[in-house]
């Protein structure tokens, strides 16, 4: 048998196995939620400020520990900005400008940015100063790194269309483990110091520990195409993720399977936008959580905001932002006091809480 029908009968197993614990489901997350939860009504987050700087695409956003916000755009450029003030701390004039993603380490002294370079480029970030030369350039992907993100000061856990997640000592340059999916990684979220998840474009979730080299567990759904991007509920057994039909999952690591498929509803989305024309959603670009995880924001091709979901009940509740141009990324700051989104235009949004 060769590796290509090895790794079809697998996924086939995986499948057989993914439509019995289906099968023996006796309700959703919202289903039971509608019968125990109120509506949440009136939902609504104030604008604090827009940040102006990038002259192309924002690619990603990361939130360090206070109020900074890392942005890193197509423009060739990455900057650490006060999201209070609307100042910038420093600026990284990056060695190439095809970025995809970026990440702000626990310290928020350290910067990388990955993307059609095939390259982890860390910079040291200080006051006042334009970076123009990495520290370190983190090499061993051979193909465009999809997301990045610090599990402590020193790790970092990238992902890549090579098909890898790599886990990077930073502090001396080197991968010291490599966990294997088989079809391009999209997405990565670090869970806690030994935990990550990661998403790809067969639609399998693994959920690994930095500790073993094999999954500790995985999810695969059967009709949803690309995972494009994912969030844990913090240190907690439930994650979000991203699909490329346009739906939301919930899985919850204690039930072994998805409690909760949200799909965009454009009917609901248009009485609370209070828009009159025909909304046309497309896949999943972001996704993240609130502090208290009732609240669920996504963004979605086609549409100039971030839709906001009630976590419990499955339901639209509101939007943020009102855009001229897509936008593509939100975070919720650490804090849970602050939510920033990025742009085609190349601004970034922050929004009080």
């Amino acid at each position: 048998m060769s590796l290509v029908q090895a790794q079809a009968r697998a996924r086939k197993l995986y499948m057989e196995v993914e439509y019995r614990k289906e099968s023996l489901r006796d309700t959703t997350l919202p289903e039971y939620a509608r019968t125990q939860f109120d509506p949440v009504a009136n939902y609504r987050l104030a604008h604090h400020s827009t940040l102006k700087s990038h002259q192309d695409k924002v690619a990603g956003i990361s939130w360090g520990q206070s109020t900074k916000l890392l942005s890193c755009s197509t423009d060739g450029f990455m900057f650490l900005w006060d999201s209070v003030t609307g100042y910038k701390h420093s600026a990284v004039k990056m060695e190439s400008s095809w970025m995809l993603t970026c990440a702000l380490s626990p310290g928020e002294d350290i910067a990388v940015a990955g993307g059609l370079d095939n390259t982890a480029s860390v910079y040291r970030l200080r006051e006042g100063e334009v970076t123009q030369y990495s520290d370190t350039q983190l090499r061993g992907h051979r193909q465009y790194i999809s997301g990045c993100g610090f599990m402590d000061r020193s790790t970092l856990v990238t992902s890549s269309g090579d098909r890898m997640c790599v886990v990077w000592d930073v502090s001396r340059g080197l991968a010291t483990t490599t966990f294997d999916h088989t079809h391009d990684v999209l997405c990565v979220d670090v869970r806690d110091a030994h935990t990550f998840i990661s998403g790809s474009s067969d639609g399998t979730i693994n959920v690994w520990d930095a500790r073993v080299p094999q999954p500790v567990q995985s999810f695969i759904s059967r009709k949803s195409g690309d995972v494009s991007c994912l969030k844990s509920y913090g240190s907690s057994s439930s994650f979000v993720c991203g699909t490329e039909d346009g739906a939301l999952r919930i899985y919850d690591s204690r039930s072994d399977c998805s409690i909760a498929t949200l799909p965009f509803d454009a009917s609901s989305y248009k009485n609370i936008a209070k828009m009159d024309a025909t909304v046309s959603a497309g896949s999943i670009m972001s996704v993240d959580v609130s502090v208290g995880y009732r609240m669920i924001y996504a963004t979605y091709k086609g549409i100039n905001h971030a839709v906001v979901w009630d976590t419990m009940r499955g339901e639209i509740v509101g939007q943020v932002g009102n855009n001229k141009s897509q936008v593509a990324q939100v975070k919720v700051a650490p804090t849970g006091m602050a939510l920033a989104t990025s742009s085609w235009d190349g601004s970034l949004r922050v929004y009080s809480v």
